[in-house]
C-alpha cells in the first residue's frame, strides 16, 4: 500500500471519528425522556404532583444550560398518562417506547403500575427510575430498573422504630397496636415492615386488617380496631382512604396515636380534607422537604422555593422524589456523554451523588447497589404542624421538635 493510499485512509478514518463525535455530542439538540404518570383517574393526585415536579426540573435543567456533556442539549419530556388502570399503563408504556427513541424513563410512583410496566421497559432496554416502594421491584432480576427511594418494609420499620422513640421520650404507654392497610403491593410491603419491627420491639398487635382500595365506608374497620382496644394505629392508605379513616375516627371520638404509612397522610390534600383534625398526625414518608441536608444545599433550596412559588404549598413527598429522579437521570446522561439508553443505564450503575438536586434523597447520597436500589436511602417521619408537614424523625435528619398533644 502506497504512502498516498495510507494517508488517504487515515484522513478518511479521522473524518469518520470526528463525524461520530459530532453526532454523539455536538449535533445533539434534544434528549428524549419519557414520563409515566397517573394523570387521570383515582390516582391522579399522586400522578400530577409527580409530573409537575418533573416538568419543573426539566425546565430548570434546560434554562441552566441543558446537558453540558452533549453541548447543551435540552431534555425533551414525553408524557404518557397511564390513567389509574395498571393494565392501561402497559399499553401506554409500549406506545411511548414504540413511537420514540427514549434515553430514559421516569415515573410510576405507584408500585402496582411500576411492576406492570417494568417488563416492557426491560425488554426495550430503557433505564427506568421509579419512586415506587414495593420491596420486590429490585429482586426480580431487572437490569434497567432503578429504585431510588426507600422500600416499603423500611417504611414499616421506621414507623415501629418511631413508636419506640415516642414511648421512651414521652413515657407513652403502648398497650395495644393495630395495623390497617390497603390490600395492594404498597400496603402489603409497608404492613410487613410494621409487623416485623413491632414484634421485635415487643408491641402487642391486637388486630391487622387489610381493606380494598377506595372503599366507601370505614365505620366497620374503625369499629373493629376500637373494639380491639388499640391505643396506636398504623394506617397505610392513599389520600381518599386516609381522610375517610381519620374522619370516621373523629366522628366516633376515637383518638389513638396515628402514625400513617405515607402517601395519603403526607400530601396537601390530606390537610385540605381534614383541616384541624390533621394537626399532630404523624406519618412515614419517602422524602421530606425540610431535612438538614435539603435545607443546607443551595440547589435543593432553590428547587423547594420554585415549587412553593408556583404551587403555593410546601413541596410534597412525591414531588421531591420525582424532581430528584430527573436530576439523577440528568447526571447519568452527563456521565455517559451519550443519548444511548444502554450507555445511560451503565452510567446509572456508577453514579454517586452527594450534592445538588440529584442527591436530595435523605441522607443526601444517591448510589445504586448491584440490584438497582439506592443503598443509602431511608424514610423519615413527619408531623402535621400548623398545616405543614415537618420532619421530626430520625433525629439526625432534623432540628424540628415534636408537638406533643394527645387529645
Amino acid at each position: 500500500m502506497s504512502r498516498r493510499t495510507t494517508g488517504l485512509l487515515l484522513a478518511l478514518l479521522m473524518i469518520a471519528v470526528l463525524t461520530l463525535s459530532t453526532t454523539s455530542i455536538g449535533a445533539v439538540k434534544n434528549v428524549d425522556v419519557g414520563l409515566l404518570a397517573t394523570i387521570s383517574g383515582d390516582l391522579s393526585e399522586v400522578g400530577n404532583m409527580g409530573a409537575n415536579a418533573v416538568k419543573l426540573a426539566v425546565e430548570n435543567i434546560n434554562k441552566n444550560g441543558g446537558i453540558k456533556a452533549l453541548g447543551g442539549a435540552k431534555i425533551n419530556l414525553i408524557v404518557g398518562d397511564t390513567t389509574s388502570d395498571f393494565s392501561q399503563s402497559v399499553l401506554v408504556a409500549q406506545r411511548l417506547v414504540n413511537n420514540n427513541k427514549l434515553s430514559g424513563m421516569l415515573g410510576a410512583g405507584v408500585s402496582g403500575m411500576a411492576l406492570a410496566v417494568a417488563p416492557v421497559l426491560e425488554k426495550a432496554k430503557i433505564p427506568f427510575l421509579t419512586a415506587a416502594i414495593a420491596d420486590n421491584l429490585t429482586t426480580l432480576g431487572y437490569k434497567y430498573m432503578f429504585q431510588f427511594c426507600p422500600k416499603g418494609s423500611q417504611f414499616g420499620g421506621m414507623q415501629a422504630d418511631f413508636l419506640k422513640y415516642l414511648q421512651q421520650k414521652f413515657n407513652l404507654p403502648v398497650d395495644k397496636v393495630a395495623i390497617v392497610y390497603e390490600n395492594t403491593a404498597y400496603g402489603q410491603s409497608t404492613a410487613k415492615g410494621i409487623r416485623d419491627l413491632c414484634e421485635k420491639h415487643g408491641f402487642n398487635i391486637v388486630t391487622e386488617e387489610a381493606y380494598p382500595k377506595n372503599f366507601t365506608d370505614a365505620a366497620p374497620l374503625v369499629t373493629k380496631v376500637r373494639a380491639a382496644g388499640a391505643t396506636v394505629i398504623f394506617p397505610v392508605s392513599y389520600t381518599t382512604d386516609a381522610a375517610l379513616i381519620l374522619s370516621t375516627m373523629t366522628a366516633m371520638n376515637y383518638k389513638p396515636v396515628v402514625i400513617g404509612g405515607g402517601a395519603g397522610f403526607i400530601w396537601p390534600e390530606f390537610y385540605r380534607s381534614l383541616g384541624k383534625y390533621a394537626e399532630g398526625v404523624y406519618s412515614v414518608g419517602s422524602w421530606s422537604w425540610d431535612t438538614k441536608f435539603n435545607l443546607s444545599d443551595p440547589e435543593v433550596v432553590e428547587a423547594i422555593k420554585s415549587w412553593e412559588k408556583k404551587y403555593k404549598t410546601f413541596m410534597p413527598e412525591i414531588a421531591g422524589e420525582m424532581y430528584c429522579a430527573t436530576y439523577i437521570l440528568k447526571e447519568a446522561i452527563e456521565l455517559a456523554k451519550s443519548t444511548d439508553a444502554t450507555d445511560i443505564r451503565n452510567a446509572l450503575t456508577k453514579v454517586k451523588l452527594t450534592k445538588g438536586a440529584g442527591a436530595m434523597m435523605q441522607p443526601g447520597i444517591v448510589e445504586f447497589d448491584e440490584y438497582g436500589w439506592n443503598k443509602h436511602v431511608h424514610p423519615t417521619i413527619i408531623q402535621w404542624q400548623n398545616g405543614v408537614v415537618k420532619t421530626v424523625y430520625p433525629v439526625e435528619d432534623t432540628d424540628n421538635e415534636i408537638v406533643w398533644a394527645l387529645k
